[in-house]
């Protein structure tokens, strides 16, 4: 049988954006989550509201616990964001 369908592995940040739904300026932003004059941007929280003014190309992710915040392009160093907090707090 036959089967035609796109496939996508979201492994990374920069996955997540290619896949959402993007507003008029090409942003990613969740119902936690604000962007002024900004573009390409992929806001989302499950902590803190996020505001994002003139940002481009950034990914600001926010947990209860931690914020990132990078350029959309360093989405594959997300690692070493987690293993150096993770160093940080001793656990």
């Amino acid at each position: 049988m036959p089967l035609d369908l796109d496939w996508s592995d979201v492994g990374s940040w920069a996955a997540v954006y290619e896949l959402e739904p993007k507003d008029a300026d090409g942003n990613v932003v969740d119902s936690r989550s604000s962007a002024i004059d900004s573009a390409g941007c992929l806001l989302k929280s499950t902590g803190p509201q996020i505001v994002v003014i003139g940002g481009q190309q950034l990914m600001v992710i926010a947990t209860a616990d931690h914020v990132l915040v990078a350029p959309i392009s360093d989405a594959q160093r997300v690692r070493e964001a987690a293993e150096l907090a993770k160093a940080r707090s001793g656990d």
